[in-house]
């Protein structure tokens, strides 16, 4: 077991409701290793039933309003903080200071093990309380459950727990959509309607490597999306836009700001991701709705090549068509 206690607190949510609650993740630091974290745990949450919501770098956002994450567990504050953000709930984690490292898989190819997060924890964002906790076990650097993937797949049958204990256990356990191959794992949001054709745009990735370009991984990405049966903008048009509108390309994005970015670039959602390791990779990926920020689906996998996340969205979009 990973991360050896779950710590339940009082749930303040309504009894009887339909709809989980809205949370965004902030990274559990700014290395490239830990944001691809941060993407496992989105994964994780929607695969679980949660409706994870994409709001850019949300400590500088929070810095810019003169809040902090400090005080999102602060009653005085955490209030503020969910009506900037417009979610209900926030995800914190404690990195794990050992650092990611090689090693192999079962059929002998080489993959990067992340250790696991000493701590997660989702606060309440109406009162500054802690939802749920799950801390690692004695010493606080639990290791890695298999190369590629900090956390265990028993944390996702915790994780819908929570939300039967909000009264939410009559959500259809067939509308949980999540796919798994060859390293890669996607979860889809079953709030939203996906189709093909939808149109998008990809956001330069956070990269971790000097011979990595977040352009050019975005653009790999854009290529596997097409495959799949999404019409993609070119990244170049995205960009310009973003200078036009002097967003920048270092994710710091307000609530209000994936809406206008959307819309002046024509764009139904937009793809954001890391990636880290060279000549090994590992990333993260998810695409949010340029609207509402909400995501779609959200992706992590262990290889350098997008073959296999391609094929799933497309056999996923073929049977929702």
């Amino acid at each position: 077991m990973i991360l050896g206690c779950l710590l339940l607190a009082s749930l303040t949510v309504a009894a009887g409701t339909a709809s989980p609650p809205k949370v965004a993740v902030i990274p559990f630091s700014n290395e490239a290793a830990q944001r691809r974290i941060s993407g496992e745990w989105e994964t994780l949450l929607l695969s679980a039933g949660y409706r994870v919501v994409e709001r850019g770098d949300i400590g500088q956002v929070l810095r810019e309003q003169g809040l902090s994450l400090m005080g999102v567990t602060d009653p005085r504050q955490a209030p503020k903080v969910g009506g900037l953000l417009g979610v209900q709930g926030i995800l914190v984690g404690l990195p794990n200071p050992k650092q990611p490292f090689h090693s192999y898989d079962m059929a002998g190819l080489e993959r990067l093990c992340e250790p696991q997060p000493s701590s997660v924890k989702l606060v309440d964002l109406s009162s500054g309380k802690v939802f749920w906790s799950l801390m690692g076990k004695a010493g606080g650097s639990p290791g890695s459950t298999r190369p590629g993937q900090a956390v265990d797949a028993k944390v996702t049958k915790w994780l819908r727990k929570t939300l039967e204990d909000m009264d939410w256990e009559s959500f259809p356990e067939g509308r949980f959509r999540s796919r798994e191959s060859g390293g890669v794992r996607i979860a889809f949001n079953p709030h939203l309607d996906h189709r093909k054709r939808m149109r998008v745009a990809a956001y330069p990735f956070h990269s971790g490597h000097q011979n990595q370009d977040g352009r050019e991984w975005a653009d790999q990405w854009a290529g596997a999306l097409a495959q799949a049966g999404y019409e993609v903008i070119d990244r170049v048009h995205l960009e310009e836009v973003l200078e036009e509108q002097r967003f920048g390309l270092t994710g710091a994005l307000r609530p209000s700001d994936l809406p206008r970015m959307g819309r002046l670039a024509g764009v139904d959602a937009v793809l954001f991701g890391s990636i880290y390791g060279s000549p090994i990779c590992a990333y993260s990926a998810k695409l949010a709705d340029a609207q509402t920020g909400e995501l779609y689906w959200s992706a992590f996998g262990e290889s350098c090549s997008l073959k296999r996340v391609s094929s799933l969205l497309a056999d996923f979009l073929k049977k929702e068509d």
